[in-house]
């Protein structure tokens, strides 16, 4: 009984992980957009870092439930990893510089994780917001590394993999960007699926139920941490990478406000959060700014007060309805395609089955009627056997009726004898016969 239990729950879990027919389609859509709308690559850009961004605070709220206003301290510090590489030469290839930038941002998350740990989602709050405004103190004073309130200047990056040169329309920033949160945005989900991510799930739950059960709690979350920080500094050196700059802007709480923002619009706890909210975010900050130059906050504000009163998780609920219902349909489609393809080899194969049965029986009725020919012809020479030769059928024979004489006997043998030819099939046979018949009436007489 166990066996069946833990097969059916392994079973329901990789069928979660499976990749479904939607997440193929918002991908091949995201790809799609390099060739389709190639005059808005650098708003798309941009919206892919934020996507990024978001995604990495949503590891950790999301699925550990560490709510973080200062999260914009690790962005900050990938960013300003990636420009100091490429700005002194240290790592020229941007493709390598950027998991490098990644890797400084989550040794300070690592870093930090142990005081984030401490106390209650307020003491996180305010633990995260001091990280962040510790790291924004620091960049303002070493003005000489970072550039101050004037920014890393000077940046040049190299182009990717010595070929493909960053251009002023952002087509390659936009391939390089995309290709980078396809990849990070499948490991995470491969992580956020595994026993790591279920077991953050539940510490999420009840931490102590965790504990108890066995689950290194501190330790998971120490993990999730770091591997969220390390994508938050991926993605600000994303944005320092394809910009050429980094600022004190990026290190801002208003850059922790923005990500937060994003995950409210897009939702929490199931990574295409992220990326929807960025995508929404994003365009409506566009087009409202151009509607409306000095009031878009306005409308982006009143959109959150309708998502609050309303309600997120029924906004979810009924996209979540949309999805399984269309995802139903799919599913149904696929199971009548698959029946109409059994039923049609079924039906091939009683076709065959059929064809096969049709040639073993004329193969059957052509043997009986051999063996029926077979026994005609050797029953006619039974009857034929010079033992069951009759005067009557001696003189049918020879052509010849009663009373016939010797005289008349031989004469018809010899004439008869005359047309047999020996090479002839059956000719010996009648030759016998006609043997027969002679001695038959020439012994018993004709009469």
């Amino acid at each position: 009984m166990s066996r069946k239990i833990d097969t059916a729950v392994t079973g329901f879990l990789a069928s979660r992980a499976r990749i479904g027919p939607f997440e193929i389609a918002f991908w091949l859509a995201a790809f799609a957009t390099i060739y389709l709308l190639p005059g808005r690559h650098l708003i798309l850009t941009e919206t892919a870092i934020w996507g990024l961004f978001a995604l990495s605070l949503d590891l950790i709220l999301g699925y550990a439930g560490i709510i973080s206003l200062g999260h914009a301290a690790f962005f900050g510090v990938g960013a300003y990893a990636a420009g100091l590489f490429a700005k002194h030469q240290i790592i020229v290839e941007p493709s390598i510089a950027l998991p490098c930038a990644g890797l400084v941002a989550a040794a300070l998350g690592f870093a930090t994780s142990f005081l984030v740990l401490r106390g209650s989602d307020l003491t996180r709050l305010m633990v995260t917001l001091g990280v962040s405004l510790v790291c924004f103190e620091l960049a303002n004073k070493f003005a000489e590394l970072t550039g101050g309130a004037d920014g890393l200047q000077g940046v040049t990056m190299a182009p990717v993999f010595g070929a493909y040169r960053f251009d002023m329309f952002g087509h390659t920033a936009y391939v390089y960007t995309l290709v980078w949160l396809f990849v990070l945005f499948m490991l995470a989900r491969r992580i956020v699926n595994s026993p790591f991510g279920l077991s953050l799930k539940a510490v999420k739950g009840n931490a102590l139920r965790s504990s108890a059960i066995g689950i290194a709690v501190n330790w998971r979350l120490v993990a999730v941490y770091t591997l969220s920080a390390g994508y938050a500094g991926i993605a600000g050196g994303l944005l320092a990478q394809t910009q050429a700059f980094a600022s004190l802007s990026m290190l801002s709480i208003d850059r922790s406000a923005d990500a937060l923002l994003i995950l409210i619009i897009g939702g929490t706890g199931y990574l295409y959060g992220g990326l929807t909210g960025a995508l929404i975010y994003r365009l409506l900050q566009d087009y409202l700014s151009d509607l409306t130059a000095r009031y878009w906050q306005f409308w982006i504000g009143l959109l959150l007060v309708v998502i609050v009163i309303v309600g997120r998780e029924r906004i979810g609920g009924w996209i979540g309805l949309t999805a399984e219902l269309a995802r139903r349909g799919w599913r149904k489609q696929r199971s009548t395609e698959t029946q109409q393809r059994l039923e049609e080899e079924e039906q091939q194969q009683d076709e065959a089955t059929a064809r096969e049965r049709r040639r073993q029986q004329e193969e059957a009725e052509a043997r009986e009627k051999q063996r029926q020919q077979q026994e005609k012809e050797r029953q006619y020479r039974n009857d034929t056997a010079p033992d069951k030769l009759t005067v009557t059928q001696a003189l049918e024979i020879l052509g010849l009726k009663s009373g016939a004489t010797e005289q008349e006997i031989r004469v018809a043998y010899s004439k008869l004898m005359q047309r047999v030819h020996p090479d002839v099939g059956g000719s010996n046979f009648f030759a016998r016969q006609l043997n027969i018949a002679r001695d038959v009436l020439l012994a018993l007489g004709s009469s």
